[in-house]
């Protein structure tokens, strides 16, 4: 995929938006993806800026919002696209050594990440990020190179 800069549309206030390309077979998935990830950046925003220093009921709501958004909707479907890339990587030929450099960690990192991905089942947010109910492609073995 190209690393494009997303187009930023500056808005009076200094704010800006960010203008994404999103496939359109993602459908009301990709809406969910987006509203979530602006949540979580309007959460970052309250957090530095110091607006949530301050205790109220609605600070307290607003944070719980970001919370929930991010542990119980965002969090799991990118722990389940990251499991559906790491089988599909091992798929598509790759080894340790190459999802070593794709995690930006060291090989046998990867390697014990890789098998506990590949020893089960795919979880029900990998199997939402495959887009498909069925199983997921036939798993080869990974090379050690």
């Amino acid at each position: 995929m190209p690393r494009n800069n997303p187009g930023l549309i500056t808005r009076d206030d200094g704010s800006h938006d960010a203008v994404i390309h999103m496939p359109a077979d993602l459908g009301v998935d990709g809406a969910w993806l987006a509203d979530w990830a602006q949540t979580l950046l309007w959460a970052l925003d309250r957090l530095r800026s110091g607006a949530w220093d301050t205790p109220g009921e609605e600070t307290l709501d607003e944070i719980q919002t970001a919370i929930n958004d991010l542990e119980h909707q965002l969090a799991p479907r990118l722990d389940g696209m990251r499991d559906a890339l790491i089988r599909a990587h091992f798929v598509a030929g790759g080894s340790y050594a190459d999802l070593a450099l794709a995690l930006n960690r060291r090989k046998s990192t990867a390697q014990y990440r890789a098998d506990k991905v590949l020893k089960k089942a795919p979880s029900k947010m990998e199997v939402w990020a495959r887009g498909t109910p069925g199983p997921s492609p036939t798993v080869v073995e990974p090379t050690q190179d």
